[in-house]
């Protein structure tokens, strides 16, 4: 038996009849109306991988790529093709009187002909083909390999269960377990990198990646998050009027059509809850990333080395804890990963490089509007970088200084191994494609030229911290905390001030609301522990230990990676095990100017956001920040120094992940790990807001006309905002007591009923006491429950 399935293989016609088969079994799991886990499972798969698949099969590359290389390029070939599909179906359908193209019956069919369009242009291709278990790199694994791969499957099932437990009020026990466990398999990986298959390192760093993400997205039983909720919301237009039409919305989140089109052939085709798309489909496609930044940088370190660098770019917080958040970051994320591996990738035609890089670059623009503007930054400066080398080769004392550099181009007398292919020209093209998509097409492109606009404006004060986000604080050359009071005396001062200053007569005297003072609260902690006890038996301040162990962890990458980006250039070491091709280094010296615009210009670090810019650079700029971690050990013995470079990654994933902090107690409380803190009280969602919202009547607007006013908490409004009708009601993103309209409705949630309310000012969240008192005396509650309260 065993034998049999070992000579088990396919041909053209067993193959395609297999596709046929499963597209069968797929089409069967849509006519039977049941949520099945199995029918699930094989309905997404077949929609990520086929198309993809077959379309890897045409193109027919020179040389075998990595399996999981491999598997990635099939995924993002089948979202691309999906999205293209789901786009011709809309834009052609409702030509022909057809008002509801994107419903389940035409994406079916549309699907349908795309995977028949494909077999047949592949089919003449295959005339030859045949395939057996022994071309699949797992065939060839063994014990060590295949405990390598599957054992993080057990990081999977505790990752989900960790979550689910605490959404029903449980403890954090198996999520606090995992990380320590997950820490403790990284160094048994490190340490046997050098005896694993590639393949298998790669499995277990994509299981590894998708538990990290699980433990955010599947907390609470709705969508959880900041960004995930307008996500969600122009998700819903596209599956609820069976059209994406960029006029039902027209802001930069309808124009992504990661978050339109793509969320809704899943929901339409499969049996997922809508909710569940977002936190299970997408984090299934970008746990890919981790695996992809693992084959960039193995071209050039030895593999127990780019498992270090993989350690780095799951450990920093912005992919765990909000990348679950940002799905359009994710798919977008994917794409530019696999733009920088494809592109030194060997085992790919140049042409066919350059094609890819292309393709995938330009299809960011559609994706997510931010990212590509920060690619086209990044290629901006790559492309001027090109020039300045050339410079530096032509001065003739450089040549005995770099002799030993790291860096192909600065070693070598010829400048680049190949004819370059980040270019002038392609960078043009990017930015046409998305002036092209951005500005013409969905006309959505406004909020870039604002942001130019403000970041001009406030260029005089370059260096005042009042122009930036609070996460700049965290960059090398900052230790001051942002000063809140400072921002709440400035949001008064302007915000409020002009709020009232139109139709004053419609809120409450002054001399009412001067007798509620507005403070800020203090910061919700952690319950100190038996060790923070301790510590605070010596006198130490348990917040600000746990606050400077951040702080020095955030300014230590930034270091590492100038140390390793400096080391390199001027040597070569045996962790290197080829020369840095010179493209790649223009792209992360770019990468990292990219990040000093967003530490330097005011206003830019508010919009796009520090970390998750930080997050992006450390798919090129994790090798540099390795090499400096292990140039701080210079003087030991090569392996001696990769185990301290693993230690010291560990240590900040412990730290990052708040598992330290969780064992100190006295700091802020992650969502991942607690039913309290600042993101709970902002993001999770509870069932008793949803009735809240049904007693108001926002749910029936039957009961209230087109003049009512409700005033919520920003971030309130922002959690139910795909529960209220937009059509039926004003609502107001403020409970600011001064700015309290008398007529309106106010919606306390469970923060607020707290005494608390949160609310957002120059790209920084401040919490503030909130007077209950003022509410009770001057309106009227109409309806309470354990977690909102409802005033008119």
């Amino acid at each position: 038996m065993l034998t049999k399935i070992k000579q088990f293989s396919l041909n053209r016609v067993t193959f395609c009849a297999s596709i046929f088969i499963w597209g069968l079994f797929f089409a069967l799991f849509r006519l039977i109306n049941v949520n099945n886990v199995v029918l699930n499972v094989a309905g997404f798969s077949f929609l990520v991988i086929v198309p993809g698949l077959l379309t890897y099969l045409i193109i027919k590359f020179k040389k075998e790529l990595p399996s999981f290389g491999k598997l990635a390029l099939i995924v993002c070939f089948s979202i691309l093709e999906l999205i293209v599909t789901a786009l011709a179906i809309n834009s052609v359908l409702p030509l022909f009187g057809i008002i509801r193209p994107l419903d389940p019956a035409f994406l079916s069919l549309g699907v349908a002909i795309l995977v028949f369009g494909l077999l047949l242009i592949l089919w003449p291709r295959l005339a030859n083909w045949e395939i057996s278990l022994e071309n699949f790199s797992v065939y060839h694994f063994n014990r060590l390999d295949w405990f390598a791969c599957l054992f993080p499957l057990v990081f999977v099932v505790m990752s989900i269960m960790g979550a689910l437990s605490l959404n029903n009020g449980g403890t954090n026990a198996l999520t606090l377990i995992m990380l320590a466990a997950m820490a403790l398999y990284f160094f048994w990986l490190v340490v046997k990198g050098k005896s694993l298959k590639s393949d298998a390192i790669t499995i277990s760093i994509y299981l590894i990646g998708l538990s990290l993400l699980l433990m955010t997205s599947l907390r609470g039983w709705y969508t959880t998050g900041h960004d995930i909720q307008q996500e969600f919301y122009v998700f819903k237009l596209a599956k609820d009027f069976g059209v994406w039409n960029i006029g039902y919305y027209k802001e930069a989140y309808n124009a992504c059509l990661s978050i339109t089109l793509l969320p809704t052939i899943f929901a339409n085709l499969l049996h997922f809850s809508d909710p569940y798309v977002y936190k299970v489909c997408f984090q299934l496609i970008f746990a890919f990333t981790p695996s992809v930044v693992f084959l960039i940088t193995q071209r050039y370190l030895k593999p127990e080395v780019a498992i270090i660098t993989c350690i780095w770019f799951m450990a920093f917080p912005t992919y765990f804890t909000d990348m679950p958040m940002l799905n359009r970051q994710e798919i977008a994320f994917l794409f530019l990963s696999l733009m920088i591996w494809v592109v030194f990738e060997p085992g790919i035609k140049a042409s066919w490089r350059k094609w890819l890089f292309l393709i995938f670059g330009s299809s960011i623009a559609a994706l997510h509007y931010s990212t590509m503007y920060s690619v086209i930054t990044i290629l901006s400066f790559s492309v001027g970088l090109r020039w300045v080398l050339l410079a530096i080769k032509s001065i003739r004392k450089q040549k005995r200084l770099l002799k030993q550099s790291a860096i192909y181009g600065l070693s070598h007398k010829k400048t680049f191994q190949e004819k370059p292919l980040l270019t002038f020209p392609i960078l043009i093209i990017f930015i046409a494609t998305s002036v092209i998509w951005g500005g013409l097409i969905t006309q959505t492109s406004s909020n870039v030229s604002n942001i130019a606009a403000q970041t001009i404006v406030n260029i005089p004060y370059l260096f005042d911290k009042d122009t930036r986000s609070g996460n700049v604080l965290y960059s090398l050359f900052s230790w001051k905390k942002i000063d809140s009071n400072q921002r709440l005396k400035q949001y008064i001062d302007n915000d409020v001030k002009q709020i009232r200053g139109v139709a004053p007569q419609t809120f409450f005297d002054d001399s009412i609301v001067n007798k509620y003072p507005i403070t800020l609260a203090e910061e919700s902690t952690l319950p100190l522990s038996k060790a923070g006890l301790a510590l605070k038996g010596l006198g130490v301040n348990v917040f600000s230990f746990n606050f400077a162990i951040r702080q020095s962890s955030a300014k230590l990458v930034q270091l590492l990676i100038i140390i390793g980006f400096g080391y390199l250039i001027f040597r070569k070491r045996r962790f290197i095990k080829k020369k840095v091709d010179t493209e790649f280094a223009l792209f992360a010296a770019g990468s990292l100017l990219f990040i000093f615009l967003l530490l330097v210009l005011p206003v830019v670090s508010t919009a796009y956001g520090l970390l998750r810019g930080f997050l992006q650079a450390l798919m090129v700029l994790g090798l540099f920040l390795v090499a400096g971690s292990l140039t701080l050990t210079i003087r030991l013995q090569e392996k001696k120094r990769i185990i301290f470079a693993c230690l010291l990654a560990c240590a900040f994933f412990l730290s990052t992940t708040g598992f330290i902090s969780q064992i100190i107690g006295g700091y802020l409380a992650p969502l991942h790990l607690n039913n309290s803190g600042s993101y709970y009280d902002q993001y999770y969602l509870h069932r008793g807001e949803i009735l809240g919202l049904q007693k108001l009547g926002i749910m029936t607007p039957k009961s209230i006309t087109k003049t009512d006013l409700a005033q919520f908490d920003a971030f309130e409004l922002n959690k139910i905002m795909n529960y209220e009708s937009f059509y039926n009601l004003f609502s107001l993103d403020y409970i600011f007591p001064a700015i309290i309209k008398k007529d309106s409705f106010v919606f306390l949630g469970p923060q607020n009923l707290r005494g608390q309310s949160t609310l957002s000012y120059s790209g920084d969240d401040l919490v503030y006491s909130y007077p209950l008192d003022f509410l009770d005396n001057e309106k009227d509650l109409i309806y309470s429950n354990s977690q909102v309260k409802v005033y008119k």
